[in-house]
């Protein structure tokens, strides 16, 4: 469903369900991929296996668990509302553009909020910004300047 929240984007070089084979528990979170991935299983008992092997990556693994944990809590005691994906999508891709464009600019883009905006405008800036992420190359100054037109 496009309204599950609370959720986190995940993305290259990111990992999950630690804390859960950590303390041994099951995992009661959904993940979903979105576009073509690559995901890495490890088995609990070869996690476990690698934890006798070397005791002293449980204390870092751990260590970061707990401080992952510790800035989930904190980001979900920030939520004052619950949005869509969708939503939550546009105002990231939105954020960037907008500091994209200061960036190259030097000047902040025109503040507005999103239900201001037009429909072919959020998609065009979803387009930009999901071209960038794929493709991983900063856009252009004409490709920001396009992606916040009127923002």
């Amino acid at each position: 469903s496009s309204s599950l929240y609370p959720y986190r984007l995940y993305g290259l070089k990111n990992y999950f369900g630690e804390l859960e084979m950590l303390q041994g528990v099951p995992r009661i979170n959904t993940v979903r991929c979105e576009r073509g991935g690559t995901a890495l299983v490890l088995a609990k008992h070869d996690f476990s296996e690698l934890q006798e092997q070397f005791p002293h990556f449980r204390a870092a693994w751990a260590a970061k668990a707990c401080q992952r944990e510790r800035l989930r809590l904190y980001a979900r005691r920030k939520l004052t509302f619950g949005l869509t994906v969708r939503h939550f999508a546009a105002v990231k891709i939105q954020n960037y553009c907008k500091a994209r464009w200061q960036r190259l600019t030097g000047r902040p883009a025109r503040r507005g909020s999103l239900e201001e905006e037009t429909g072919a405008m959020v998609v065009e800036a979803m387009q930009t910004a999901s071209s960038v992420a794929v493709a991983g190359v900063p856009p252009s100054k004409e490709e920001a300047a396009a992606a916040v037109h009127d923002l």
